[in-house]
This record gives structure tokens, C-alpha cells and sequence, in this order.
């Protein structure tokens, strides 16, 4: 789905320059910016999930389940909230807590995002 290539490895703290890049990325546009193609929609959507992580879990891989890295309930309540948000997207906890790689997790949370939704129509 996603065959991201390799994020740069670091002590594990966000930059306050990656963390305002994500605060302020504005993902209607970037979905746009990327043609409303899912693959890299998703993509940004991983990546924009690691910044947001990088202070709190080291060396986030795609292809593992959230739950591998100890989130718990309220983490999951905290991106579901962000999800609505940033990506006009929703899932419940308990999809996002499931036994789901992120990369699946960053395919279902474009998958239901308004931003994409258009191009049903």
C-alpha cells in the first residue's frame, strides 16, 4: 500500500520546526497537492504521525500495529480526536487500538476523510 521509504532516526524528540510543519500543514491542500491519490495521501498522513510521535515513541515502523508501542486508549481517543480535526476523518478507538499496521491504519483514516470523499461524486 504505502512502501514508504526510510524517516531519518534521531534521539527521539520532535524539532520544534518538524512539530509546527505538522500543526500547520493544512491537508485539504496537501491531498490536493498530491493529486487525491490515497497511496500518497496515506503517506503524508504516516508521516504527519511520526512528527506527532517522534517525542514520545522511537523508531515508529509502518508495518506494525499501534499497540506494539504501548499506546493505550487515550492515545487512540487523542488521534481519533485529531483525525476529526486535521482530516475530517473518524474511526473508532477500538479500530485504531485493533491488531492493524499503521500503513492500514494511514489507508482507512484517507479512506474516510472528507478531503477525499469527492472524488466519489
Amino acid at each position: 500500500m504505502l512502501a514508504e521509504g526510510k524517516t531519518q532516526s534521531g534521539s527521539g524528540c520532535a524539532t520544534n520546526s518538524s512539530q509546527n510543519v505538522v500543526d500547520e500543514l493544512d491537508f485539504a491542500t496537501a491531498f490536493a497537492g498530491v493529486g487525491y491519490s490515497q497511496v500518497d495521501a496515506a503517506r503524508l498522513v504516516a508521516a504527519a504521525l511520526k512528527i506527532n510521535w517522534s517525542g514520545f515513541y522511537e523508531d515508529i515502523e509502518i508495518e506494525k500495529p499501534l499497540h506494539t508501542y504501548g499506546m493505550d486508549s487515550l492515545v487512540a481517543a487523542e488521534l481519533r480526536y485529531w483525525m476529526s480535526r486535521e482530516l475530517k476523518s473518524t474511526l473508532n478507538v477500538f479500530k485504531i487500538m485493533g491488531n492493524i499496521s499503521l500503513e492500514q491504519l494511514c489507508w482507512m483514516i484517507t479512506e474516510r476523510s472528507s478531503y477525499m470523499r469527492f472524488l466519489e461524486r
